[in-house]
């Protein structure tokens, strides 16, 4: 008896596993859809907390990867406190100085301007603008996933 009830649960789990699998490996690679969405339907405090936090947080991970990265470095350091591994690299940080009202405007008007572009990331359309892009940059921007604007839906 117990022989024959082990065998249905491993028969009973051997039918499931494909099932499970394939159902997994459908929705792996699927984006959540759509932060820019998401984006327009919070309050400015929400969209001004997002901003502050995001831009804390990577500026904070940035000052702490180059700490980090620098310290195992074995180079002769070149004269000059500026052109230190250090300086090199926490200057490569991208600008957040335009402020979070700035960035909240920008980002807004982006979703709304482009609604066909509410797949991107919001952290994804912060940093584009923290690099210098504006709103029509980034909206022609090559994301990996972006499609021509001739092959959007």
């Amino acid at each position: 008896m117990k022989k024959t009830l082990t065998k249905r649960m491993l028969l009973a789990a051997l039918l499931a596993a494909p099932i499970l699998l394939s159902s997994a490996h459908r929705l792996s690679g699927q984006r959540v859809c759509c932060q820019g969405d998401w984006w327009l339907k919070w309050d400015h405090d929400a969209r001004e907390s997002f901003v502050y936090g995001y831009t804390l947080g990577f500026s904070k991970g940035h000052s702490d990867g180059c700490e980090q990265g620098t310290k195992a470095w074995t180079g002769t350091p070149e004269p000059g406190a500026e052109s230190s591994p250090l300086q090199k690299c926490i200057h490569t940080e991208l600008d957040f100085s335009r402020g979070s009202d700035y960035f909240v405007k920008s980002i807004t008007e982006f979703y709304e301007r482009y609604p066909e572009d509410r797949d991107i990331y919001i952290n994804e359309v912060l940093e584009q603008l923290a690099k210098g892009l504006t709103i029509e940059e980034i909206h022609k921007y090559p994301f990996w996933r972006h499609h021509p604007l001739d092959k959007k839906p």
